[in-house]
């Protein structure tokens, strides 16, 4: 399941960079939405320009709310006998505090991971990036689908659709 916008009902990146970047951070957006860099390279470029103590972020990331509905879901899904990972292009340690405050704990995220530089400067690490990622995603869903498993995908985003082109089924 994606997070940003499906999960929850913005985008948490979005609202990150209009909150704590200058306003540069739209130009790489559209150089990202025009197909002329990776979303790996728009997110490293953007969330340089963050200016935010992880105070500040930490307070961002208790006010985003979830799908009030999502909670029930996990528990569904989960009773149900499958499983269910938050897969997204997104960053693991806000995801993790979002869900951990509305009640949704042990789900495995595989996400980006933000990094301290200084007091109040950030980068991002790709821990799930893969070059051959046709996308070009700082998280290539496509690397960390099962192969053994039958793949349901939620999600329409732009890192969503390499993955969705080989699930067994696909809520977008």
């Amino acid at each position: 399941c994606d997070f940003d916008g499906t999960i929850t009902p913005t985008d948490v990146i979005d609202n990150v960079l209009q909150r704590f970047a200058g306003p540069e951070w739209e130009t790489i957006e559209q150089q990202w939405l025009d197909g002329h860099i990776g979303s790996r390279e728009c997110l490293s470029r953007q969330l340089a320009l963050i200016k935010a103590t992880p105070a500040e972020l930490l307070a961002y990331f208790d006010s985003v709310e979830i799908d009030p509905d999502f909670p029930d879901f996990v528990d569904h899904v989960m009773g149900l006998g499958a499983s269910i990972e938050v897969v997204s292009d997104g960053i693991e340690q806000g995801i993790a505090r979002i869900l951990s405050r509305n009640y949704v704990t042990l789900l495995p995220i595989l996400a980006n991971r933000l990094r301290q530089v200084d007091q109040d400067s950030w980068r991002i690490d790709f821990p799930y990036a893969s070059d051959a990622c046709r996308a070009a995603s700082g998280n290539c869903k496509c690397k960390s689908t099962p192969r053994n498993k039958r793949v349901l995908v939620i999600g329409d985003g732009k890192s969503d659709m390499c993955v969705a082109s080989t699930a067994d089924f696909v809520f977008a």
